[in-house]
């Protein structure tokens, strides 16, 4: 008789594989519970929950199951992040005297008091955000190399979906009965929908990934590239949506309500403006006849007025108060940005230290300002000003590149690519947000969005030949399920 021994070892290869995908899902519905892990302690925690992931996946056999070439765009990322890795280390261990050693050390020694000359401003402030980002980028290993595998891709998206849709329905709830108390501390933004996070931009952000991962699904009947007529290509839509994927419909609307019920008017042109995106993308890849287009287009605009008129009464008033943030003799964004720049123009190669600005305002603010931001409310800017502009510059040629990857992946691929549209959207939603807030910043967004970002870069990579077959033995959904979406 045939031995059983590679079958049984196969077999708990993917039970460790999915035992291990299940432990990242609940760590990304860990992270948005304590005010968006905002804090040093759950920030801390998740440091240690991702790095033992990291251990867990190292050495698990799973990992022999899958034997996938990795491409030149990760490679290329990885080199590039290594690099600003290295940067941020030097900028916070070391030690050096002018013309490297940021001038505050120079005058506080001079003024008799002891220092340690280096690179940051404030050390540990910048070993701190090496540690987050860190966390960070541990998530995207985790989501890339667990995510090789679509069904693993599938629970990790719809699970994301459906945790954000919980804590949606939460921050609804929260809303609609007046509760104040935002779980140990008390809520700084009394009428609009925040659920566990301190901000609301931070709130419709997280949710705002959740929206373009569902409607990433929703919208994959556009994928299809044979000659159908504008009354199929919306009906496809609808039935699509309510016959095979009723409770994701559910989530979506929770979503989307929560979103325009937070006010945040970033989170409102972000979500648009990844939405746009993600259609143009959904029906470039079908390439329909120009009806199917007005009916897609006539749907979207149909669908979001009814959003806008039962839910965004928020939104419109705050664009209303748009101008106090855009004054730059006042205290709002547009000042702190103007505080930024005459940072950055100061040291624009070394950077003031990764992570550090709320030292580096404190440091250059001026009578405008009675209280110290901790956040440049644009995440470009800040770590340009941070780390300087070349290892800035390197960082966000690195995620460029990821995302560009996934752009190459949804169009080349026949199957599954939901999953490099979802990141590829998700980037330009982070993205457009980053220029006029912080949320990225925020550690249960950033680890969010790297997941998706992970499973994107997974999902991108073409099938080999006997990749389908070997699909068809673990994946539990039919061929003909998985074609059509």
């Amino acid at each position: 008789m045939p031995s059983r021994g590679p079958d049984v070892a196969r077999s708990n290869a993917l039970a460790g594989a999915s035992a291990l995908t299940w432990a990242l899902v609940v760590v990304l519905a860990w992270a948005p519970l304590p005010l968006g892990s905002n804090r040093p302690w759950s920030w801390s925690l998740l440091a240690v929950l991702v790095g033992a992931l990291l251990l867990l996946v190292a050495i698990s056999p799973a990992r022999r199951l899958v034997m996938v070439r990795v491409p030149a765009a990760i490679w290329l990322a990885a080199a590039l992040i290594t690099s600003v890795f290295v940067w941020i280390f030097a900028q916070a261990v070391l030690g050096t005297s002018a013309p490297l050693a940021h001038p505050i050390w120079g005058e506080l020694t001079s003024r008799g008091f002891p220092s340690s000359p280096g690179v940051s401003l404030d050390p540990e402030l910048t070993w701190e955000a090496l540690l987050r980002v860190g966390t960070t980028v541990g998530v995207f290993v985790l989501a890339l190399e667990l995510a090789q595998d679509p069904r693993s891709a599938r629970r990790l998206s719809l699970a994301f979906v459906f945790i954000a849709a919980v804590y949606a329905l939460y921050g609804l709830l929260r809303l609609a009965f007046g509760w104040d108390i935002l779980l140990w501390e008390v809520n700084r933004y009394t009428g609009y929908a925040t659920s566990t996070f301190v901000n609301r931009n931070h709130f419709a952000t997280y949710v705002n990934l959740a929206v373009v991962v569902a409607v990433s699904t929703l919208v994959s009947p556009l994928f299809r590239t044979d000659r159908i007529s504008w009354r199929q290509t919306g009906l496809g839509l609808v039935k699509h949506a309510f016959e095979k994927n009723g409770l994701l419909l559910a989530a979506l609307i929770a979503l989307v309500f929560a979103s325009l019920l937070s006010g945040s008017r970033g989170g409102f042109i972000s979500v648009s403006l990844a939405l746009i995106f993600l259609t143009a993308a959904a029906l470039l890849k079908g390439r329909p006849a120009g009806l199917r287009v007005v009916a897609v287009i006539t749907l979207v605009a149909i669908i979001s007025l009814v959003f806008i008129e039962f839910a965004g009464h928020k939104i419109l008033q705050r664009f209303a108060v748009l101008s106090n943030q855009t004054d730059v003799d006042g205290a709002g964004r547009f000042a702190v940005w103007d505080v930024a720049l005459r940072a950055l123009y100061e040291r624009p190669f070394l950077g003031h230290g990764y992570g550090g600005f709320e030292s580096i305002f404190t440091l250059h603010r001026d009578e405008r300002f009675s209280v110290v931001y901790d956040f440049a409310h644009n995440t470009l800017l800040e770590d340009a000003v941070g780390l300087g502009v070349l290892a800035a510059a390197f960082w966000y040629i690195a995620i460029l590149t990821l995302f560009i990857h996934c752009i190459r992946g949804f169009a080349i691929r026949r199957r599954h690519q939901v999953y490099p549209l979802a990141a590829a959207s998700a980037t330009v939603l982070v993205g457009v947000h980053a220029l006029v807030d912080f949320s990225i910043q925020i550690p249960a967004i950033a680890l969010s969005y790297a997941a998706l970002l992970g499973i994107g870069c997974a999902q991108a990579q073409p099938s080999t030949p006997a990749a389908p077959e070997a699909l068809d033995r673990q994946d539990p959904i039919p061929r003909a399920a998985r074609e059509s979406s």
